[in-house]
């Protein structure tokens, strides 16, 4: 029997899409990624990015949320995960396209004003650095050649059995935790600097956790609660937008999907055009940092002797 289309607003699609379960084949601890550019004692603090639904129901691009898109069957099946490489391909099954298709459909029939069509890909399709290469990437079209495309919103893929948000709590007292915890956070935070971004990502296999920098705070990186990727709306629950005030929708209800944040959170605030200091982290873009002129004023002094 053919498969019968059925049109519903992006907001529709986005909490109610399941996502299929990704089961992990492998509990083998392991370190996360090393690098001379971060680490662990990078990261000052951990604060918390209050991030809800009513965040993204009223912010400038809600209006993009009651666009029309068609629903698509998704995949019944429960992929099994051994490491990142399984976990990115399977992610390609089960996220992204829903993701891709949201963006399409946001974008039409036109661009919001002020805003520019950008797609999500991996990594290595957006300008990269020598030190800074994200799993995944927010970019504008192919059409720009690869050194000016920049990448605004980089996202960091890991599995669950190596970095997870509840891991620290889970073990308190296990230092050799903590540090790998806060590892990939110092990775995530190292690109989020170096390109220039105010916005990122965690996804493993289990869930997503969006993050956020603040100028001149080097060392702090936000984090939201994390989101599981199989969260959607049930039956018996109400979720809606409700109704729409100034091109908002204020009293909307229900939580947050890993489809709704990534897709909205994050995917579509780098939609806002560059601005005239090449950043894309929207509230003033990046400054000098009392860190950077300090390190900058002690290595002049080591080199003149000062």
């Amino acid at each position: 029997m053919p498969h019968t289309s059925i049109r519903t607003s992006v907001f529709g699609y986005l909490i109610k899409t399941e996502v299929a379960k990704l089961t992990p084949n492998n509990w083998k601890k392991g370190l996360n990624t090393r690098s001379d550019a971060f680490s662990a004692k990078d990261i000052r603090h951990v604060e918390h990015w209050d991030l809800a639904l009513k965040d993204i129901t009223t912010a400038p691009f809600a209006h993009c949320l009651e666009r029309e898109i068609e629903s698509e069957h998704t995949t019944d099946s429960k992929p099994y995960v051994n490491d990142e490489a399984t976990t990115a391909q399977r992610l390609e099954m089960v996220f992204w396209p829903h993701i891709r298709r949201t963006l399409r459909a946001g974008c039409d029939p036109e661009v919001p004003e002020g805003h520019v069509r950008i797609y999500c890909d991996i990594g290595s399709a957006a300008k990269s650095h020598p030190q800074a290469k994200p799993d995944r990437a927010a970019r504008v079209s192919e059409d720009v050649p690869l050194p000016y495309r920049d990448n605004r919103l980089p996202g960091e893929l890991k599995v669950s059995w190596k970095w997870s948000s509840d891991m620290v709590e889970v073990a308190p007292d296990d230092e050799g935790e903590e540090y790998e915890y806060r590892q990939v956070l110092s990775q995530l935070l190292f690109y989020m600097k170096v390109h220039q971004c105010r916005w990122g990502y965690i996804i493993t296999d289990r869930e997503v956790v969006c993050a956020r920098r603040q100028p001149l705070q080097d060392n702090v990186i936000e984090l939201s609660d994390a989101i599981p990727l199989t969260r959607c709306q049930d039956p018996l629950q109400n979720w809606s937008l409700g109704p729409k005030v100034d091109n908002g929708y204020p009293h909307a209800e229900g939580e947050l999907t890993a489809l709704l944040a990534i897709c909205t959170c994050t995917c579509w605030h780098p939609w806002r055009i560059r601005q005239r200091d090449g950043s894309w982290l929207g509230n003033g873009g990046p400054r000098l940092s009392l860190v950077y002129l300090w390190n900058s004023l002690r290595r002049m002094r080591t080199t003149t002797g000062m």
